[in-house]
């Protein structure tokens, strides 16, 4: 036969095993996957192929061919007398069985890697034998042991350089540091733990549950700041992998984040997404989903469907506390719940179960004093206060000064709790927790008219009311309009420090802005608000001086107090993204609506993951470019480092306007949004004036 012209006589063909290996490294799991099928049915596939075959299953989401491919892996090795590899695919089949929460076969193979291992040389997969005796240990609120066998774990990881089993096992020394209060010490073990993932020294499997371990670790210690950068982070990096095991765990972690910062609707959708596909990739972990879905729509007011996703998560396995015991006390059953919460400080608890302490003892302590049980209160504010003063995060620091305050209420103690609630009010705020910041100010509105100062305890009832109303907490909105509607409509102690305006029904109400030395104070509806001084103060007074009237942000951000425009507006180096690039990004997404509507219909989860990856760069691209009302942001510009200050500096002061009268609040950013009709009088006392319409 005559050779083909150029045939390299000297060259192999690569085997199926070289071929997927070299997709695999650039993450072209689907392919890879397809390569070992075609392998497979030739039958020629050896026990590493048949390793990296379930590999790339799992990848693509392909779990049923995983299990019985291992176990042919598993077969294999143990003919060949490879005690150390049939031991590593014992393992790998522990994990996926786990996965999938069939705990019966896991121990099984956890058994049968522990017998393989028995009287042989220590290598890599003792070190991985010693991290899952870890978990297991944890699992059974075993502390001691959960500590010792990671600790080995990570000793015998370290002798054989095994970087993976490295930061797995730092990740379950951080959960025990974290149980145990040594927050410092977790933080660092969860630092080099990621340190290693990030570099890309661990493997696939190892970096993402480092990931997801490190967020749960964060949000449990009430770094929500952290959790959610750790959240975004791990997002791009599961892009970055393209692969369907890890998004849904993001989706999860995704919505805690939400539903912290008080968006709810969105927190249930992300909820109810992971929820999907973590039942149908990984069952094992859909328990924490469910949890999470059952507390967003607690907030929600929706106790039914809460207690639905609850007792998912309890026929799993998860004890969903403290959002379960929370959800019977909203439904009236208020020595349920306290039996409920109890339970976990009663019996051995799993460490990531019962690693959110503030949260837990917060909740311990408002259920105690619903039932009537001051000493359960007691009890968990003396295990808040150590924990505060030893890790002064806003969470824990809020959840400290909360249960303290509802303590003191209880006992009657209205000065202590007010002083208590005050700082519960700023830890929230700083924390930028919506839900949590309206529950500290109804208890203060509780004492405030405990005290006998039933106006202001009307003005805190409404604020805490349009919070709730707001973020959509609809149970809680109600629960608070009852309690306002007890309180009555006596106005007659209404303070008198400025005489009440009188306005006809529908007509204007007028508030005024005085700059009085190092303090602003207002004057609305007959109440006088004092703020000490700050840059968005003067911002926004100077902007409710001239309504309507076009102000560069950098005139404001240069001098906010007297308004001095000798700043000018300053130059820039050009828009962002011009009008074209605009116009096609806009197209861009249009279509990708109709891309992802198509993939749902035909259920493509996997181009589903990619279309949402796509969408959410065009976003953040887009948000970089467009500003509000699509106003074009400028480039490299004092001009627009300007409009972020100053932006930042006015929404930070309305806030604070709106944590002491909410309906001002409402007013004044409708008032600077809309530009409606104000005067200004430039006398010393710098007093801003404007007219605020009625609500419709």
């Amino acid at each position: 036969m005559k050779p083909d012209v150029g045939m390299d006589h000297g060259a192999s063909k690569p085997s199926a095993y070289e071929s997927a290996l070299a997709l695999c490294m650039r993450h072209d799991w689907r392919r890879a996957h397809d390569v070992l099928a075609a392998g497979d049915a030739r039958g020629e596939l050896d026990p590493r192929a048949l390793e990296l075959f379930a590999e790339s299953a799992r990848w693509i989401g392909r779990d049923d061919a995983i299990v019985a491919t291992l176990e042919r892996a598993h077969a294999a090795y143990t003919r060949d007398r490879d005690t150390a590899a049939a031991a590593r695919t014992a393992l790998a089949l522990l994990d996926v069985n786990l996965d999938h929460g069939r705990n019966a076969v896991a121990a099984t193979w956890f058994h049968r890697a522990e017998e393989l291992l028995t009287g042989v040389r220590e290598g890599r997969e003792h070190a991985l034998l010693a991290w899952f005796r870890a978990r297991a240990s944890g699992s059974r609120g075993e502390i001691d042991q959960h500590r010792d066998h990671a600790r080995q774990a990570l000793t015998i990881a370290r002798r054989h350089g095994d970087r993976s089993v490295e930061a797995l096992a730092l990740v379950e020394l951080g959960h025990v540091a974290a149980l145990r209060g040594e927050h410092t010490d977790a933080f660092a073990a969860i630092e080099r733990a990621t340190a290693i993932a990030s570099s890309g020294e661990a493997g696939l499997y190892a970096a993402g549950s480092v990931f997801c371990n490190a967020i749960w670790l964060f949000r449990c210690c009430g770094e929500w700041d952290r959790a959610h950068e750790w959240t975004e982070i791990s997002t791009r990096w599961v892009e970055r992998q393209q692969v369907e095991f890890f998004p849904a765990l993001c989706r999860v972690h995704r919505s805690e984040v939400l539903r912290v910062r008080g968006r709810l609707a969105e927190a249930e959708r992300e909820g109810e997404m992971a929820a999907s596909l973590l039942q149908r990739s990984i069952p094992g972990h859909a328990v924490i989903a469910y949890a999470e879905l059952g507390e967003v729509r607690r907030r929600r007011g929706d106790l039914d469907g809460a207690m639905a996703m609850f007792e998912r998560a309890l026929q799993l396995g998860w004890n969903p506390q403290p959002g379960l015991a929370l959800a019977l006390l909203a439904r009236g059953e208020a020595t349920a719940a306290l039996r409920s919460i109890e339970r976990v400080f009663a019996e051995p608890q799993p460490t990531l179960q019962f690693e959110d302490r503030a949260s837990l003892q917060l909740a311990r302590a408002l259920i105690a004093i619903a039932a009537g049980h001051i000493d359960g209160a007691h009890e968990a504010v003396a295990v808040l206060e150590p924990l505060a003063r030893d890790h002064p995060a806003a969470w824990t620091l809020g959840a400290c000064r909360e249960a303290q305050g509802r303590l003191a209420l209880a006992e009657h103690r209205h000065g202590d709790a007010l002083a208590a609630l005050a700082h519960a009010r700023r830890a929230w705020s700083d924390l930028d927790a919506p839900y949590e910041l309206a529950s500290t100010i109804a208890v203060q509105a509780q004492a405030l008219a405990a005290s006998g100062d039933a106006a202001s305890a009307r003005l805190e009832f409404a604020t805490a009311r349009a919070i709730f109303a707001r973020i959509g907490a609809d149970h809680d909105a109600a629960d608070v309009q009852r309690r306002l509607d007890d309180l009555g409509d006596d106005r007659t102690d209404r303070p008198e420090t400025v005489r009440p305006m009188q306005t006809a029904p529908g007509t204007a109400a007028e508030a005024l802005l005085r700059r009085d030395g190092d303090y602003w104070t207002l004057f609305f509806r007959g109440r006088e608000l004092r703020l000490r001084h700050a840059r968005g103060l003067g911002q926004l007074a100077a902007l409710l001086a001239a309504p309507g009237e076009p102000r560069w942000a950098i005139e404001l951000a240069a001098n906010p107090d007297d308004g001095d425009r000798s700043a000018g507006a300053g130059g820039d180096a050009g828009e962002v993204l011009d009008a074209e690039a605009r116009r096609a990004y806009a197209a861009r997404a249009r279509d990708l609506e109709v891309e992802l509507a198509d993939a749902r219909r035909h259920g493509d989860q996997g181009r589903i993951e990619a279309i949402r990856a796509e969408m959410h760069t065009l976003g953040r691209q887009l948000a970089c470019a467009v500003g509000l009302g699509g106003r074009a942001r400028r480039a490299a510009s004092s001009v627009e480092r300007a409009r972020q200050s100053v932006t930042k500096a006015i929404r930070t002061a309305m806030r604070r306007i709106s944590e002491l009268d909410a309906t001002l609040g409402d007013h004044l950013e409708r008032s600077v949004r809309t530009g409606t009709s104000c005067t200004f009088d430039p006398g010393p006392d710098a007093m801003v004036a404007w007219r605020v319409a009625p609500r419709p």
